[in-house]
């Protein structure tokens, strides 16, 4: 098919507009499986350029699509359940993601495209590192670029990306750089820059972070890239003494996340970035959406993993008291120590360890001291 052969060289528009041609013909010649794939790749292709609601909209039709058809789990297209999946990330419904993942991982391939294949591993990647599991996240990315050839230059580079913020977190700096120099930045596009910003901050090159940031919050730039972009120079902005600037960058962020109800970048924003949301009153109130459950609180983890689930929304403060049970907690003592170190009842202590857990999205608490940890909210 002419579109993935575009899509493949990272020539975007050329497969828009020969997917747009082949649906129109398979809707014509009542080639319904073909159909659905398009609207699929159309819907990937909208997701890729940041573009949810129309990414929405495609996968949607082809899903109606293939109920009418009476397509069945094992012949259908993989590409709608793929965007649908990666639509729900944005909006940080874990629950309505892993559902998507887990049909588009049963079902079969109609054109056998290596580019649903690693949008497929893209898209779980990105959930179990939105679970807390970035090792797993990180060897899908890995066992996905060992399957791409030469000639899919463009979903190398997409995937390269995934791994720099990762990696960082990992405080493996140096492998991220690495990474980032093997992306071509033509093929790579604005979302390059967003990695560079984070590399060379992480580099404590202030300088050259800020006009990478800059890059990747043009106005050409993807929605997503865009806010990320604003979030990470807040977080810049927060560190440098610049209280006002980042206030207004993080305005910014919200504003451009708000029609297309992005949560996931906030979600991953550093824990000064939530806490300035969360604190101030009046981006709160106005924010509103950016707090409200879209689903259950996250996918439920794989057994066996250790992964607790998250919320789907930047961590709800802690307040002092919780903070004080939270630090015994990670000292390990028990109900009845913390109750005597504090001088308060055992009834109030559990009280507190359940607010603990359900703003940690966490089910145990020696899973809610990890999670606190990689929140910085407990020393490491």
């Amino acid at each position: 098919m002419q579109g993935l052969g575009h899509l493949r060289e990272g020539d975007v528009p050329g497969a828009r507009e020969a997917l747009r041609l082949g649906a129109d013909a398979a809707d014509r010649a009542g080639e319904l499986a073909l159909l659905v794939e398009c609207l699929g790749l159309l819907a990937l292709i909208a997701c890729c350029e940041g573009d949810t609601t129309r990414a929405a909209t495609l996968a949607a039709r082809a899903a109606r699509t293939a109920s009418d058809a009476g397509l069945t789990v094992c012949v259908l297209p993989r590409a709608p359940r793929i965007a649908q999946a990666w639509v729900a990330l944005e909006q940080f419904d874990l629950r309505a993601a892993s559902e998507h993942v887990d049909v588009a991982a049963r079902a079969d391939f109609v054109l056998g495209d290596p580019v649903s294949n690693a949008m497929l591993a893209l898209v779980t990647a990105r959930l179990r590192a939105a679970q807390g599991d970035r090792a797993t996240a990180i060897a899908t990315i890995g066992a996905a670029l060992e399957r791409l050839g030469t000639q899919d230059a463009w979903l190398v580079a997409r995937l390269r990306l995934e791994l720099v913020p990762w990696l960082l977190a990992r405080g493996e700096t140096t492998e991220a750089n690495e990474e980032l120099a093997q992306v071509d930045d033509e093929l790579a596009g604005p979302a390059v820059s967003l990695a560079a910003g984070q590399v060379r901050l992480a580099q404590g090159d202030d300088v050259a972070a800020a006009t990478a940031y800059a890059r990747a919050r043009d106005q050409h730039a993807p929605v997503p890239v865009r806010v990320a972009g604003s979030l990470a120079e807040c977080a810049r902005l927060l560190r440098a003494g610049a209280p006002v600037q980042a206030h207004r960058a993080v305005v910014e962020a919200l504003q451009l996340a708000r029609p297309s109800t992005l949560r996931r970048p906030f979600h991953e924003a550093s824990v000064p970035v939530r806490q300035l949301i969360q604190q101030d009153r009046q981006l709160a109130t106005a924010h509103a959406w950016l707090f409200e459950r879209t689903g259950p609180a996250a996918a439920r983890p794989r057994p066996g993993s250790g992964v607790e689930s998250r919320q789907p929304a930047p961590v709800e403060q802690l307040t002092e008291k919780e903070m004080e049970v939270l630090g015994h907690l990670a000292a390990l003592l028990t109900t009845d120590e913390i109750a005597a170190e504090m001088y308060i009842s055992v009834n109030t202590v559990r009280t507190h360890v359940r607010n603990i857990l359900r703003k940690l999205g966490v089910t145990r608490r020696n899973a809610a001291v990890r999670v606190a940890r990689e929140y910085e909210l407990l020393p490491g």
